[in-house]
């Protein structure tokens, strides 16, 4: 049996994330799938449209065998973290023979020299970065300066790949593979379709921006979601919709600004919030109105929406550099936490159980026999983002207690 590994958000489950899917086991001849997914918060510091349940159902009527959520600490990180993260957690599993990823480039020979450089890190290439980091570029714009000075090869094929969002996941999955030193095997497929960012419809593929835009801002999303999302996981999606409604990033706005009052004499110990940063964090403060609008406000030349959005959404869940530290210094994932998966992945479940190093969480009564006092901690991070994203203001639907949600089984 082989197993490929994805690593995803899936906010929300569309054509291009089938076409990912079956392209992989495709390329791979992977009998099995297993989905390393976001939780209730994403990498770009913001809340999922619907929530991880629901978003593994969609996956998993779509095909995939295994969803396990990234713990909330990567979910919500850089994408060095978010990709150490998941990778870590697929080569723990012990049994996962590729992991393929999308990538704007489509060459894996090109993503793999690059990701070799950066991981190095000659110290011609430290000098430039730091060097155009202290003339106040973004860290983004600062990397693609640094490189362009002591790149010894044609620098417009690495231009391109830099400014391409996938591409630059897709070498921060090779640097981690690299950095772990992984058996996993890396394949990438060329992204097709509407760009990453891209908010209009597509004829083709559109881009999971768009279909969220359109969730949230129009009354009657159906005609689009005929359109571009797979008939299994539409179902899923229009009925928990209906349901609980879909989820913003204002929907948590007094959350947020109540965390910043508490907390606004020590945001240099949350995670990726340095002093100048937190200094304008406080400065602005009075100015709040909402989450977006007040990232907005934050935004300069040297920290990008995305920064700051991830940053805000550190205080929100409390997350801080010390947790960071602690996990990367011990075992960085401490246990696979289901979501759900296919009754026909007996065999997969069979190999993770002989294989992995770290325990496969099907129920949450197993976590205190089985998961050391660090592994625990990581764990009540992600229950407690979920009880902040079920707790939202204004929420339908009934309370939330993840010790009595059921895993999806299909």
């Amino acid at each position: 049996m082989k197993t490929v590994g994805l690593i995803t958000e899936y906010n929300p489950f569309h054509k291009g994330h089938l076409y990912h899917l079956n392209k992989a086991k495709e390329v791979t001849g992977a009998d099995r799938v297993i989905v390393v997914m976001s939780g209730d918060f994403v990498q770009r510091g913001v809340p999922a449209i619907t929530d991880k349940f629901t978003r593994a159902h969609m996956a998993l009527a779509e095909g995939a065998d295994l969803v396990v959520e990234l713990p909330c600490i990567y979910a919500t990180a850089s994408a060095e973290y978010f990709a150490l993260g998941a990778v870590a957690l697929l080569t723990q599993l012990g049994c996962v023979d590729y992991l393929c990823f999308g990538s704007e480039c489509g060459d894996i020979s090109l993503l793999s020299h690059v990701a070799d450089f950066l991981l190095e890190e000659p110290a011609e290439y430290q000098t430039a970065l730091k060097s155009h980091l202290q003339s106040g570029k973004s860290y983004p714009s600062a990397r693609m300066a640094a490189l362009s000075d002591t790149w010894k090869g044609a620098f417009a094929d690495v231009k391109d790949i830099l400014e391409s969002p996938n591409n630059i996941l897709a070498l921060e999955y090779l640097k981690a593979l690299k950095r772990l030193n992984s058996a996993i095997i890396p394949v990438t497929i060329q992204r097709i379709g509407a760009g990453y960012h891209a908010n209009h419809i597509s004829s083709d593929f559109t881009s999971a921006t768009a279909l969220r835009k359109i969730i949230l801002e129009s009354a009657n999303p159906t005609p689009i979601f005929e359109q571009q999302i797979p008939k299994y996981a539409r179902q899923v999606l229009a009925s928990a919709l209906s349901s609980a409604g879909a989820v913003g990033a204002n929907d948590f706005s007094a959350f947020l600004s109540y965390a910043l009052l508490m907390n606004k004499a020590h945001l240099t110990d949350y995670l990726d919030i340095d002093s100048d940063l937190a200094d304008r964090i406080v400065k602005k403060l009075p100015e709040y109105t909402d989450y977006v609008g007040f990232a907005d406000l934050l935004k300069t030349k040297a920290y990008t929406h995305t920064r700051i959005t991830r940053s805000l959404c550190h205080i929100l869940l409390d997350i801080r550099k010390m947790h960071m530290d602690t996990y990367l210094a011990e075992n960085i994932c401490f246990y696979a936490k289901a979501l759900g998966f296919r009754r026909d992945g007996a065999p997969l479940l069979k190999a993770i159980k002989g294989n992995s190093s770290i325990p496969l969480i099907t129920k949450l009564s197993q976590v205190s026999t089985v998961l050391s006092s660090t592994g625990l901690a990581m764990l009540q991070q992600d229950l407690k983002a979920s009880e902040i994203y079920h707790n939202r203001p204004a929420k339908k639907g009934s309370a939330y207690n993840e010790y009595t949600k059921p895993l999806i089984i299909l």
